[in-house]
């Protein structure tokens, strides 16, 4: 079976992919029902495998070839409504390659009868099933791609604008002006040149031939950008309406293999542009276009590396199976994850995206928006727990009524475009920014109190502690903040709550979490300046604790090191960052994580913990949170409060002196001096502002413990005593 390379079909632009499906179609129809078609993934060309050689392919178009009756008698530029047109020439042609094209015509004249003008409103949907009822089966096929009727209103494919036209553009109209210049209809005058004219256009189609041959003054409209004359759709500022005409008539006549399915869309509650095989809601973001673009929808049309017949390609595209969490793909997001999730079919080796874009202020253009390989990743299973604060999020961003502010549109966009890049590249990095994304879209809700009414959408879902774990980077900056957003909540109810209560205005709802109805006072963070933010979460902790009697809640699910402490000392953290991750992070139900031992620290501390200061140990110690471990004992420390105001305004030493007796109080003997660390002396604003935040973060204790505490020696009393 002859292999022949179609060089002129490729997987991008849409056009060209459709030209494939068109091939095979018809050579599978009308010549070699055991045709096989595959994507040649390295040189990115159609392969078509059949009984023709590629002479014999030419041939076959250029003689045997039978038209699709494509017509839209209810459009009206369709030819049915004006005398003469191309339509009317084909039908009065007595060629016996157009005989299913007349039929199709006739049937439609007298499903018309005497009508004279074109229907309109939902007449036209009438006219539209009322044909697909009397029409022959290849006519049914081109309505079910254009249209679906089983609904209450049609629902139109975004590639076919309404029925068949797309403003100006009427598309049957267009492919009866192709049929008549590329088919042998005429009589014997100048029959050679066009025959010629018809070759060279075809091989130009088939193989990129640049010989030549016929091209029309026309426009392939959404379907071929590259006819339209809008700025930047071809070479130049403005393109020139030129079509090959067999380029049209092939992609076409591909189009026809993505009728819609409704059947197996029943009860399901989906998007109408779903009942379309791969056809999604939009996405904002993903791609270079402007995210306020308009869209009728996207397109991710399969790729296959191995040989397919039409049979199984009819198959694929009737079933379309794109699925995400057991539910068909309804947006851009939900196709990029069922791609990498074993959602679609197996022996599909990528997905191209197109999206039906608003372009020019007047068009609507087919756009390649990227590929996607059918590569499974299992860390996707992690975006599932977002599915339904996305929801919201795209009801928030539909719904007409309302004044959505651009912070929130774009934080959605970006949101979109993360989910799109990790389905599309995968890797620890992506997912993060996945996670920061998410954040953010959270965050520009709950600032904009406006978008919720009634309560609607909830607050993101804790999620779970796997994301922990998956987008953990090694770095200090992720160290810090998952320990500082694993803040356990104190042991009263009315005591200091979970971290995420002083981020955004929300309170517990079992599981879940709920809008607070007014903004509480536990939202002190703000985003702009980590370590002010830090110290205002320490401060009001340690208020609440003391208004309440109750534990401030300064332990953590997780444990930082001191030496990740002690780079945020010396200022060596990224700022901007760190308060990034510790919003993200927040997000995180730390309360329903189980680990078998508590508390997990993610890095290990080696050695001692002289890179440290001593203030820091010693400030720590006393308001660790929890009981100090000497020996085989538990010491108790209430925290004090004064000591924060002391560090904030920059009494170092006389906060560390007076955290110190508090120690001492309880029964742990701290040690004055350490060699290469010297105490601070004087004020230093900028050190006891970070010593406020640092004091924040929850620490491994035996480190500080063991640097802190031991048997002091008679010279170090004597020093402690007189600093006292």
């Amino acid at each position: 079976m002859p292999e022949v390379e179609l060089a002129g079909c490729r997987p991008e632009p849409i056009g060209s992919y459709l030209k494939a499906l068109g091939v095979l179609r018809l050579v599978a129809e009308q010549a070699d029902p055991e045709a096989l078609g595959w994507w040649q993934e390295q040189e990115e060309i159609f392969v078509l495998a059949s009984s023709l050689s590629g002479d014999e392919l030419i041939s076959f178009f250029l003689e045997r070839y039978a038209p699709t009756p494509l017509i839209a008698p209810w459009n009206k530029d369709s030819g049915f409504y004006r005398p003469d047109s191309p339509v009317d020439q084909l039908a009065r042609s007595e060629h016996p390659r157009l005989e299913g094209y007349r039929e199709g015509v006739r049937a439609a004249r007298a499903a018309l009868g005497a009508r004279t003008e074109p229907p309109s409103g939902d007449e036209k949907a009438r006219l539209v099933a009322q044909l697909r009822s009397r029409l022959p089966e290849p006519f049914v096929r081109w309505v079910d791609a254009i249209g679906i009727l089983a609904a209450e209103d049609p629902i139109w494919a975004p590639l076919f604008g309404a029925g068949g036209a797309d403003g100006r553009m009427e598309f049957t109209r267009v492919f009866a002006e192709c049929l008549l210049e590329v088919l042998d209809l005429g009589g014997r005058r100048g029959r050679r040149a066009r025959r010629t004219r018809s070759a060279d256009a075809l091989r130009a189609a088939l193989f990129e031939d640049q010989a030549g041959g016929t091209t029309i003054k026309a426009t392939g409209g959404l379907l071929h950008p590259s006819s339209v004359d809008a700025p930047n759709a071809a070479a130049g500022f403005v393109g020139e309406k030129r079509l090959n005409p067999w380029d049209y008539v092939l992609l076409v006549e591909g189009a026809v293999l993505l009728a819609g399915a409704v059947s197996r869309r029943f009860g399901v509650a989906l998007p109408r542009r779903a009942a379309f095989p791969f056809t999604v809601e939009a996405a904002g973001g993903g791609h270079a276009a402007p995210g306020d673009e308009p869209s009728r929808g996207e397109l991710w049309l399969p790729l296959w590396d191995r040989p397919m017949a039409l049979v199984e390609l009819v198959h694929l595209f009737r079933e379309a199976r794109a699925e995400w969490r057991g539910r068909p793909a309804a947006t851009a997001a939900d196709m990029a994850r069922a791609v990498v999730s074993l959602g679609v079919d197996r022996g599909l080796s990528a997905f191209v995206r197109f999206g039906v874009q608003g372009r020019a202020g007047r068009s609507f253009l087919a756009v390649g928006l990227g590929r996607w390989p059918a590569t499974v990743r299992p860390e996707v299973e992690l975006l599932g727990e977002l599915d339904e604060f996305l929801g919201a999020l795209r009801r928030i961003r539909r719904d007409a009524r309302r004044d959505v502010p651009r912070s929130v549109t774009d934080a959605i966009r970006r949101l979109d475009t993360s989910i799109l890049q990790y389905a599309a590249l995968g890797g620890r990095d992506r997912l993060l920014e996945v996670l920061l994304s998410v954040t953010e879209a959270e965050l520009a809700l709950a600032r904009r109190p406006g978008l919720r009414p009634r309560g609607f959408p909830r607050p993101l879902r804790g999620l779970s502690g796997r994301w922990v774990t998956a987008c953990d980077d090694g770095s200090v900056e992720f160290e810090l903040a998952a320990a500082v957003a694993s803040l356990r909540p104190a042991g009263d109810p009315d005591g200091p709550g979970e971290f995420r209560a002083h981020v955004e205005p929300v309170v517990r709802a079992g599981p879940a979490w709920a809008w607070a109805e007014a903004m509480q006072h536990a939202v002190v963070w703000t985003g702009r300046d980590v370590v002010r933010d830090l110290a205002a979460v320490l401060e009001r902790r340690l208020v609440d604790a003391q208004r309440e009697g109750t534990d401030p809640g300064l332990d953590g699910r997780l444990r930082a090191s001191p030496r990740s402490v002690a780079a945020l000392l010396e200022g060596e953290v990224d700022a901007v960052r760190l308060a990034r991750l510790i919003e993200a992070l927040a997000l995180i139900d730390w309360e329903a994580i189980r680990w078998d031992r508590e508390p997990v620290i993610l890095r290990e501390e080696r050695g001692s913990a002289g890179a440290i200061p001593n203030a820091y140990a010693i400030l720590k110690l006393a308001l660790l949170g929890r009981p100090i471990r000497v020996g085989d004992q538990g010491i108790e420390v209430r925290p004090d409060r004064s000591t924060v105001g002391l560090l904030w305004a920059g009494h170092v030493w006389e906060a560390t002196v007076r955290a110190a007796r508090r120690l001492r109080a309880a029964g742990v003997s701290p040690r004055a001096t350490r060699s290469g660390r010297a105490s601070p002396v004087g004020s230093d604003p900028r050190l006891g502002r970070l010593l406020v935040a640092a004091l924040l973060v929850p620490v491994q204790e035996l480190p500080l413990t063991a640097w802190v505490v031991g048997e002091a020696t008679e010279r170090e009393s004597v020093a402690e005593e007189e600093a006292s």
